[in-house]
């Protein structure tokens, strides 16, 4: 028997779901939970400069490993500013859980006027799969529960919970019985295992595939990241069919698979790239996304889609020579693997990756010191390396490095939903990551919205290679003077050989190579 706090008994649900990092700026409101993990071993807080840096932190710390991550901002101001981070955990499909308090639960809905107070569900209603309220202690394991569930089944995203603060403190009694029938394992509140999919559904699909002479297939929406359908690039690589990706799941695929063409974006904005597209007669589309969704909107009305989705109301609706999949990637993927002669499509396979390389190959042209950048990852890049990049130079170098490079996982970020997400992304990466190289390829501009987070990471031994361009964008400030007086290690690029040997090995600091 003992005598918890509403924070204990959060952190006892975080911790059987398996949380170890809480990215979090301390709010009075969130005493009870921070001294709650301050007794535990196994869970900690990483505090950063700001809000949307702990959430966009939280998002490279689930995505690079798999293992979920909790933002935490206090009420008000702490959960406005957070906001703009957890967007990007909605715009990726990264299920990150949010959990701010809430001012007393007799002061809201509606709210009587207090100090910061402000309609916090109502502001994360739009970025969120779900979000609630916990009005009574003996509910917190409920709703966290649920939080998990929601945030991780189907397609994955951000929930939110807030919590009054007058929950978080009170002070209940709490039998072991009683214990045992509020604190449950997640196994029993969640499913994770496989979604078989309908079996004449799949062998339908598999049929048209097969006979399918300019088959292409894309993949999305975080599909083949860790924790989500990991398998789909080799089982791919297996079939021999001609692969892109979108910017959500960039770099799934081995780099030096003979079968990936890279990136749709890059891939679209040539003409030889629009030229084999319309040329496609199949796509099997493996979730659906923003960017997919204009692919298969500009697709020949003749051209089939097999559309393999774990949530059944992504299937596109009003589209002819759909078939609708409703299994996980993997399993769908072997299937199809199992009944196609590989090498059948060999000739057109050859055509896309090489209309995909050479539009690559032409964007990164237009930054002078591509080949140099290219030439340094691939001697210091491997199977433990991690790319990130942000801003319109670095993602054109990027867009190369998907073919060019060695990496295990490379994200590209998109500045058209959350500007500068890198630098916090690629902290919470080598978080999740400690024994693997981290590298942040950015845009001056995209590096300085939150610059500041280099500070925490010096004082914390978080040690990440930032390869910069100084694209004129961000004014005439001294990026060296700044980023040697937040605890770089800072290096200006010369020639390949020197700046690999700058970024040799691994370091327990931030280091920066200047372009």
């Amino acid at each position: 028997m003992r005598l918890p706090t509403g924070g204990d008994l959060l952190v006892d649900c975080l911790v059987r779901h398996g949380v170890t990092h809480v990215f979090s700026i301390i709010g009075g409101q969130m005493g009870t939970i921070y001294d709650a993990i301050g007794r535990r071993e196994e869970i900690e807080v990483v505090t950063p400069r700001n809000e949307t840096g702990a959430a966009l932190m939280a998002c490279g710390f689930t995505a690079s490993s798999g293992r979920i991550s909790v933002s935490m901002a206090t009420v008000g101001a702490g959960v406005v500013y957070e906001v703009a981070g957890l967007a990007k955990a909605w715009f990726d499909y990264i299920p990150v859980v949010s959990i701010a308090p809430q001012v007393q639960s007799y002061r809201v809905k509606p709210h009587q006027e207090s100090l910061q107070a402000c309609e916090q569900d109502e502001l994360f209603l739009p970025i969120t799969k779900w979000n609630t309220i916990v009005y009574h202690w003996r509910r917190i394991p409920q709703m966290i529960d649920r939080a998990f569930r929601e945030a991780l089944q189907g397609i994955p995203g951000p929930v939110h919970v807030d919590i009054p603060v007058d929950v978080l403190f009170r002070r209940k009694v709490l039998s072991d019985r009683r214990e045992s029938r509020l604190l449950v394992e997640p196994a029993r509140t969640r499913y994770a295992g496989v979604v078989g999919g309908d079996a004449a559904g799949m062998r339908e699909a598999a049929e048209a595939l097969g006979g399918s002479e300019k088959p292409l297939v894309l993949v999305g929406q975080g599909f083949g990241r860790p924790g989500r359908s990991r398998g789909v690039g080799s089982i791919l690589e297996e079939m021999e069919l001609p692969v892109l990706t979108t910017t959500h799941s960039s770099g799934v695929m081995p780099p030096e698979s003979g079968c990936y063409a890279g990136d749709l974006c890059a891939f679209t904005r040539s003409e030889q790239g629009l030229e084999v597209l319309s040329g496609v007669d199949l796509l099997v589309l493996l979730g659906i996304d923003r960017y997919s969704k204009d692919l298969v909107g500009a697709l020949d009305g003749a051209a089939e889609v097999i559309q393999v989705e774990l949530d059944p109301r992504a299937f596109v609706t009003g589209r002819r020579g759909l078939h609708r999949v409703n299994a996980d990637p993997e399993t769908a993927l072997a299937f199809f693997a199992g009944e196609l002669q590989t090498g059948r499509n060999a000739s057109w396979t050859d055509q896309v990756v090489s209309a995909g390389r050479q539009a690559a190959a032409r964007e990164s042209r237009e930054v002078g010191s591509a080949d140099g950048i290219l030439a340094v990852l691939d001697g210091i890049g491997g199977d433990d390396t991690i790319l990130v990049a942000d801003g319109k130079l670095s993602l054109r170098v990027a867009g190369r490095a998907l073919t060019d490079a060695r990496y295990r996982d490379l994200f590209m970020m998109d500045g058209r939903d959350v500007g500068g997400a890198g630098l916090p992304f690629a902290i919470g990466a080598a978080i999740a990551n400690p024994s693997d190289r981290v590298i942040l390829l950015s845009d001056k501009r995209a590096l300085f919205y939150h610059v500041r987070e280099l500070q925490p990471a010096a004082c914390e031994g978080i040690g990440i290679d930032v390869i910069c361009f100084d694209d004129g964008a961000a004014g005439a400030v001294d990026t060296a003077s700044v980023l040697d007086g937040l605890g770089c290690s800072v290096m200006t690029f010369e020639e390949p050989k020197s700046a690999a040997a700058f970024l040799a090995g691994k370091r327990a600091i931030p280091r920066a190579l200047l372009l």
